[in-house]
C-alpha cells in the first residue's frame, strides 16, 4: 500500500493511505477496488466531480458508512463511459435490473453528459457494487420500470423536476431514481413523503439541517440548485427519500463544511474518525473538495445524512 505524509495533497495514493491508517486492512481493500473500477484515478478530466476527481468518497451517518463513485473512463465519451460502467457493475444485477439498463442505455443511444458510473461498498470486507446510469432528457422515464410505470415521481408537486440518473444496486434489487429540482418548501417536501408512503418528516429533516448549518430553516430549503432521489423496491414502492444540496451553498468553502460535519458528529457521538483523516488538510491548507450534502428520510422514519468530498481541493477542470 503507498502512504503520503498527513500534509500532502492526497490525490488517489494519499488517499488510500489515510483510510489505511484509519483502520488496518481497509485502504488495501479499498485501493485494489477502486483501482479496478477507475483504470485512472489520478485523471483530473473526470465529469462526475467538480474538480475533475474521477473518484468521490460518500460518507453516510449515524453509521459511518464509507461508500465511493468512480469514473470507469475518466475524459470518455458518455457512450464509452456507460459501456465501461456496464462492464463493471451490470454482471451481478437482476434481470429486471439489467434489462432496465438496456432500455436506458437504448433511449441513450451514446449521447448524454455523463454515461454512467460505478458505485463501490466495502461491507465486512466484501465489495458490492452500484451501477449508474444516466436518463437522457429525452427518455420517457416514467414507463421504463420493467414493473409498469413507477409508483412515484415529484412531477406533480415539483413541476420541473427532471429525472437526471438511475441507480441499480446489485445488494438489494433496487432503483433509485435521482431528480433535479428547483427550490423546494417543506411543506412540498412533506407531500412527497407522503405520496411516497414514506413518513412526512419535515421537521426532522429541517432540524437537522439546522443541526447541521447551524441556522434555522425558514422558507424554502436552502441551496439554489436542489435533487432529490428516491429508493424503490422491486415492487415499486418506495424505500427512503433523499434530499440534496450543494455542500458549497450550505456552508461555504469545503474547510467550513468539514468543519461543520465534524462538530454535528462529534455531538451526535457518530464515527467520524475515517472522514476527519479523509478530509484533512494538504500542505497549504486546502480542503478536499466536498460536493452533494444530503439529508434521508427511510420508511421506517429513520434519519441520516451524508457528505461526498473529492480526492483534491477544489480547482482544476468544470463540469
Amino acid at each position: 500500500m503507498t502512504t503520503t505524509c498527513p500534509g500532502r495533497p492526497p490525490g488517489f495514493d494519499g488517499s488510500v493511505a489515510r483510510l489505511g491508517a484509519t483502520e488496518p486492512g481497509i485502504g488495501p481493500a479499498w485501493e485494489d477496488e477502486l483501482r479496478v473500477v477507475c483504470p485512472r484515478p489520478d485523471s483530473s478530466s473526470s465529469r462526475l466531480c467538480a474538480n475533475g476527481d474521477p473518484i468521490e468518497f460518500a460518507f453516510v451517518w449515524p453509521a459511518g458508512e464509507l461508500r465511493a463513485t468512480c469514473d470507469p473512463a475518466p475524459g470518455a465519451a458518455p457512450g464509452a463511459r456507460l459501456e465501461r460502467a456496464r462492464a463493471a457493475g451490470e454482471g451481478r444485477l437482476s434481470v429486471r435490473q439489467r434489462a432496465a439498463v438496456t432500455r436506458l442505455a437504448d433511449w441513450a443511444g451514446g449521447a448524454g453528459r455523463y454515461g454512467g458510473w460505478v458505485g463501490s461498498r466495502l461491507t465486512a470486507g466484501q465489495v458490492t457494487r452500484k451501477l449508474y446510469v444516466e436518463i437522457v432528457d429525452a427518455a420517457p422515464w416514467q414507463d421504463w420500470w420493467p414493473t409498469g410505470r413507477l409508483l412515484w415521481s415529484p412531477g406533480s408537486a415539483v413541476p420541473a423536476s427532471l429525472a437526471v440518473m438511475a441507480g441499480l444496486d446489485e445488494v438489494d434489487g433496487t432503483l433509485e431514481v435521482y431528480f433535479r429540482v428547483p427550490r423546494i418548501h417543506p411543506d412540498t417536501l412533506c407531500e412527497l413523503l407522503s405520496r411516497a408512503g414514506l413518513p412526512p418528516h419535515r421537521r426532522a429533516l429541517t432540524a437537522e439541517l439546522a443541526r447541521l448549518t447551524g441556522q434555522a430553516v425558514r422558507g424554502y430549503l436552502p441551496g439554489r440548485d436542489q435533487g432529490l432521489s428516491i429508493v424503490l423496491a422491486p415492487d415499486g414502492h418506495a424505500r427512503a427519500l433523499t434530499w440534496y444540496t450543494h455542500a458549497g451553498m450550505l456552508f461555504g468553502p469545503p474547510a467550513r463544511a468539514r468543519a461543520a460535519y465534524l462538530a454535528a458528529g462529534r455531538r451526535a457521538g457518530w464515527p467520524m474518525e475515517t472522514y476527519a483523516r479523509l478530509t484533512a488538510a494538504d500542505a497549504d491548507q486546502a480542503t478536499p473538495d466536498h460536493g452533494l450534502a444530503g439529508v434521508r428520510i427511510d420508511r421506517d422514519g429513520g434519519l441520516a445524512s451524508s457528505i461526498t468530498c473529492g480526492l483534491r481541493p477544489p480547482g482544476g477542470s468544470r463540469r
